[in-house]
């Protein structure tokens, strides 16, 4: 059985406002994307707050007890595939589930939003 995670934040930037880094170091390639999926308690998150919003360490380097498993994270994704009982959001837009749900998140085309040609 797979462990239940309390928050799953996926990106293709590394960097969001007020600074914040919610990801390991990386660089994506094209249809790649940024991932991190967090089931540590609330004492964890706040002891490891430094790494996990400020980008302060590398992320990807913590490691809890032998299985580890509380975190996973990476900046090498194409798909992740994982079962919802909560709703989400995404791109600022809230969805509820009414029952639990398999969700398939894949790397989409590339959008340009700034050009300064």
């Amino acid at each position: 059985p797979q462990e239940k995670m309390h928050t799953l934040t996926v990106g293709t930037i590394p960097r969001v406002t007020l600074g914040i880094r919610p990801f390991p170091p990386g660089v994506l390639e094209k249809g790649q994307f940024y991932f991190s999926a967090n089931g540590m308690p609330l004492y964890k998150v706040a002891a490891y707050t430094p790494s996990l919003l400020f980008g302060l360490s590398d992320q990807s380097q913590l490691r809890f007890g032998e299985k580890g498993g509380q975190l996973v994270c990476g900046a090498d994704a194409r798909e992740l595939v994982c079962d919802l009982t909560d709703g989400f959001t995404m791109d600022g837009e809230l969805f509820e589930l009414k029952d639990r749900s398999r969700v398939t998140i894949s790397g989409g085309p590339m959008i340009k939003f700034w050009s300064r040609a």
